[in-house]
């Protein structure tokens, strides 16, 4: 059994609004990334420079499977095959204070 004490590096981003708005997502989605390790953090890092790189694009680049092409979505889902991570991720419907989480 592996020690759970351990620490464990990670990033966390959002999509949605955190208030409820007349115009506004119905949505909150708070999505996290964990790593085991700093070594499997720094692997990802790696690996999202290199296509960076690659693809010609700025070291601050973000990607967003909404803002890429099919060809960047591929290969983003080819580095991200070969990584050990884990994702867990909380969806809320504000109006009615519902939410789905996924591990």
């Amino acid at each position: 059994m592996k020690n759970s004490s351990h620490i464990r590096y990670g990033y966390i981003d959002e999509s949605g609004t955190p208030g409820v708005a007349i115009n506004g997502n119905d949505w909150l989605v708070v999505s996290l990334v964990v790593f085991d390790s700093k070594e499997a953090a720094e692997k990802t890092e790696v690996a999202f420079s290199a296509l960076r790189k690659k693809l010609k694009l700025p070291e601050t680049y973000e990607f967003h499977r909404t803002h890429n092409s099919g060809v960047v979505q591929e290969e983003v889902e080819k580095i991200l095959r070969r990584l050990e991570y884990k994702f867990i991720c909380v969806a809320i419907k504000k109006q009615h204070r519902t939410y789905i989480i996924i591990i």
